[in-house]
């Protein structure tokens, strides 16, 4: 309930609290596990390391009557909390996943999935080299059901994994967003179009794409009025952007070897000359040489040629 009311407990509330917790953490169930970790993480009050691990102890005994959404909960508030389970731990996760994302109701619209893969990107784990494939496939009957926001944190969190599914999925993910892309907030209209320019390289590849590297052509005549609706979102939103932002939006563009429009340039280049003290030298060098290129792309490059089918 505090939670809820975004009411933040005194200090001697909480400690009196962790002590109770510490008594009684053995008896609470699934849910009440992922409940007191969700008001925390809600509350952004981190509790004491070892009431952390007494609570993951307490949910490894009880892993096979979690739910995929229930566990995606714990996990996302583990790490929002800036707690990082260890790995035997993790891997009894990975198995439990595997088991019940399948069966994740329609009705959860892919937040458990979403969450996972925050959380993953959050701690920095790699997992078995078939789960996020696997999290992607189960995935995509809830694509159309995704909000925005867990969209753009899904593709997001796998592309800062390195993982790299297979371009039909990028693509749909892509179609999917674009559709709600007027509901996306404006961190979340970057962060997809980054995530799009990452999780379209080929495997084996950095976070930087080769020198030489961009999507096939036919993809960027496919999807460049949808390109094009975002950058429009994103240039009547720079105000609301981070230079770190401002500096991935530019990036994902210059990746994906999309020019995304004289007005998004300009909006682009003023308010980056407004911010200008907030950049780092290396931010400013990687601006520059992004704009170069963007600046050196030709449009009908991506724009459908006579009988060409794509």
């Amino acid at each position: 309930s505090l939670a809820r009311w975004r009411f933040r407990p005194t200090t001697q509330w909480l400690d009196a609290y962790y002590t109770r917790l510490r008594q009684v953490a053995p008896q609470l169930k699934t849910q009440g596990i992922c409940n007191v970790c969700w008001a925390l993480t809600m509350l952004r009050v981190p509790p004491p390391r070892d009431v952390a691990e007494l609570l993951m102890v307490e949910a490894q005994v009880q892993l096979p009557f979690f739910s995929a959404t229930a566990l995606a909960t714990l996990c996302w508030s583990l790490a929002a909390l800036g707690h990082k389970p260890p790995m035997f731990w993790l891997h009894e996760v990975f198995d439990n996943l595997t088991r019940t994302l399948p069966k994740a109701p329609l009705a959860s619209r892919g937040v458990p999935h979403a969450n996972v893969a925050w959380a993953l990107s959050v701690w920095q784990v790699s997992p078995p080299s078939d789960f996020l494939a696997h999290l992607c496939a189960t995935a995509t009957p809830h694509l159309p059901r995704m909000s925005a926001t867990s969209c753009a944190v899904l593709l997001t969190g796998l592309a800062d994994l390195g993982h790299r599914p297979k371009q039909a999925w990028v693509s749909l993910a892509l179609e999917e967003f674009h559709k709600r892309h007027s509901d996306a907030s404006p961190p979340s209209l970057v962060a997809v179009v980054w995530a799009v320019s990452r999780l379209l390289q080929p495997a084996g590849t950095d976070s930087s794409p080769p020198v030489d590297w961009a999507p096939p052509r036919k993809w960027r005549v496919r999807y460049a009025h949808i390109l094009q609706d975002i950058a429009w979102a994103q240039s009547r939103a720079f105000s609301a952007l981070e230079p770190a932002q401002l500096v991935d939006a530019a990036v994902a563009f210059a990746d994906l070897s999309f020019y995304p429009g004289d007005e998004w340039m300009d909006r682009h280049e003023a308010y980056c000359n407004m911010r200008v003290e907030a950049f780092t030298a290396y931010q400013v060098r990687l601006l520059g040489s992004c704009m170069e290129k963007l600046d050196s792309i030709f449009e009908g490059d991506y724009l459908p040629r006579d009988g060409e089918v794509v």
